[in-house]
């Protein structure tokens, strides 16, 4: 059985991420209560708000009326596509003061916990390594202070290890590139600041051998259907080599050379894949268009043979049906004068 988190729950993305967030903005969340009119509350995010269309989940009240209906989904769901279900259940409420065509409150929202606007903290997502190397167009902005001197920002060179995934990526090491402070690693990462004695490149390229892969995977540890994950203790003891620093370098120098090559055969294997299906294409239409074998003229001009085109024959044959016609008319003329 898998465990519940806000990725794969609504209800805990409700009470773990959007509840901080309505009270953080000055919103009181409380459930819905039959018995307490609208009257009595301002400023409150009601909980499971009864229409027609069901029951939203929160509704925005300000002094006795309700100003918004809001939708909320789970992480994995983005809310763009959702808001549809926050206009049904506007056009369901009850009692209201405001008509705006079919709506029957002023604002409509759907959420999924996250923030979709610009802070001055840019979280990476899992996503940003999982290729084994790092990618600075997947993260996501939190609304939270970071101070600045917290473990948390990166540097340059930095080592980031997913620490939970799937069994194939749990372990995946890339190195950041990214500017110093420039963003912060999730929960899901283990950052590895190396000491000055440890290329970064050297350390990404041992942590990515298929020894180290296979180490993390064989030492992951979780329940059946939960997310396979290591620790720092699993980390601190992965069989790492650790060469002087100048073997260091050749060896980081020697790899490279390879991912080079590596980079230019796949493009020659790409360009040449390429060509050939232009090339198959170019012999299909070759073959429906007759180019490929001699046309019957051609053969015929060789072997000294008379040749009569498709054309040529069916006017033959048009007009021998036509002389048939003719001939059977005068054959019944004459016979109905006799």
């Amino acid at each position: 059985m898998s465990i519940a988190s806000p990725n794969n729950s609504e209800w805990l993305t409700r009470k773990k991420l959007i509840d901080a967030k309505l009270r953080k903005a000055g919103w009181r969340v409380v459930p819905y209560a039959a018995g307490i009119p609208l009257a009595k509350l301002d400023r409150c995010a009601i909980e499971e708000y009864p229409t027609v269309s069901g029951p939203a989940d929160y509704a925005l009240c300000v002094g006795g009326e309700i100003l918004g209906i809001v939708e909320a989904k789970k992480l994995t769901l983005g809310p763009q596509n959702v808001l549809s279900q926050a206009e049904r259940y506007s056009r369901g409420l009850g009692e209201s003061p405001f008509q705006f065509g079919d709506f029957r409150v002023p604002f409509l929202y759907s959420t999924n916990g996250e923030v979709n606007y610009k802070t001055n903290v840019r979280s990476l997502t899992l996503t940003a390594t999982t290729s084994g190397r790092f990618e600075p167009g997947y993260f996501k902005y939190l609304d939270v202070d970071v101070p600045a001197d917290s473990h948390l920002w990166l540097r340059r060179g930095d080592i980031l290890l997913q620490r939970g995934n799937t069994e194939e990526y749990v372990g995946v090491a890339a190195v950041y590139e990214g500017e110093d402070k420039e963003y912060i690693y999730p929960d899901l990462m283990i950052k590895i600041h190396p000491k000055e004695s440890v290329l970064s490149k050297y350390l990404w390229m041992a942590l990515s051998a298929p020894e180290a892969r296979q180490y993390f995977r064989n030492n992951a540890t979780g329940t059946q259907g939960s997310m396979p994950k290591i620790n720092q203790t699993i980390v601190e003891d992965a069989p790492i080599p650790l060469p002087s620093t100048d073997e260091q370098h050749e060896i980081v120098r020697c790899v490279q050379a390879l991912f080079r090559l590596a980079e230019k055969i796949e493009e020659r294997v790409a360009a040449a894949t390429n060509r050939a299906d232009k090339l198959t294409q170019a012999v299909l239409a070759k073959a429906f268009r007759g180019e490929l074998v001699p046309t019957e003229a051609e053969l015929a001009r060789r072997e000294g043979r008379s040749y009569e085109p498709a054309s040529a024959l069916l006017e033959r044959v048009e007009s021998e049906r036509s002389k048939a016609v003719v001939s059977q008319r005068n054959g019944v003329r004459k016979s109905v004068r006799s």
